[in-house]
């Protein structure tokens, strides 16, 4: 508080001396129109000799830098420097304001140019960052597929979330098809059976097509009215001998014991 005084008397002397002073220098002040909460701005003061001010500076206005070590009680800041002087503050309450004040140079007390500044809270807006990708359907097991997806939303506060996805499918072990002939592939055919493995497979040197083998052109304009239809029979079963049965017992007890 003593303090204070002494920087008022000083003040106020130096302003007597300088309105004797014949000095003949403006000085202005310049401050940003829009600031956030808690945004350190800058107060500037441009001038080019020595001068006394006093300056209107709203207490929502913390003072974070001042080179002049100038005096402050309540809203009014005072000061005395020469030259350009920058004055950091930090708005801390949202409202608008008016940054004004008086100075001289020595030759009277003139009004600074007076600064409008809205101080706002700005609210970050959230948004999702880059999920991974989808994955692919996993293997069919028990009848089922599954894959991982992710997804994110304000629901979701803005974090991607997991989720399962799950399909029915056909397990190869559980896989049923119609027994026949058919084209293997574009160059062969061959019996499939109820569990869909192949026998009797045959090579079509023109080949497959709707289950059998395609007939040369030549052949088709030579018996044009013959059926040229090959009637292959389903491959034999024959019957399983005393070896047999032994070899297929021990394929079954190895099947058996590792899953095949």
């Amino acid at each position: 508080m003593e303090m204070g005084k002494r920087m008022l008397k000083q003040f106020t002397t130096l302003m007597l001396l300088l309105m004797i002073i014949p000095l003949a220098s403006a000085i202005s002040i310049n401050i940003p129109s829009q600031a956030n909460i808690n945004e350190k701005i800058t107060l500037n003061i441009y001038a080019s000799e020595f001068y006394a001010v006093e300056i209107k500076i709203p207490q929502s206005f913390e003072i974070v830098a001042d080179p002049s070590n100038g005096n402050r009680i309540d809203d009014i800041f005072r000061t005395f420097y020469n030259g350009n002087l920058d004055i950091t503050l930090r708005p801390t309450i949202n409202g608008d304001y008016i940054i004004s004040g008086e100075y001289t140079t020595g030759s009277g007390v003139e009004n600074l140019n007076s600064k409008s500044i809205s101080v706002i809270e700005t609210i970050a807006t959230k948004s999702c960052p880059i999920c991974p990708s989808t994955t692919e359907w996993s293997n069919c097991e028990s009848n089922k597929q599954i894959r991982f997806s992710y997804v994110c939303s304000a629901n979701t506060d803005y974090i991607c979330i997991k989720q399962t996805e799950e399909k029915d499918c056909v397990s190869p072990k559980d896989e049923v098809c119609i027994i026949g002939w058919k084209c293997r592939d574009n160059s062969n055919v061959a019996y499939q059976s109820s569990d869909c493995s192949w026998s009797s497979i045959q090579s079509c040197s023109y080949g497959c097509n709707n289950s059998e083998c395609i007939v040369s052109k030549e052949i088709e304009e030579q018996y044009p009215e013959e059926d040229l239809n090959i009637n292959i029979q389903p491959p034999q079963v024959t019957e399983c001998g005393f070896i047999c049965q032994i070899i297929e017992f021990f394929v079954n007890l190895i099947k058996s014991i590792f899953g095949g």
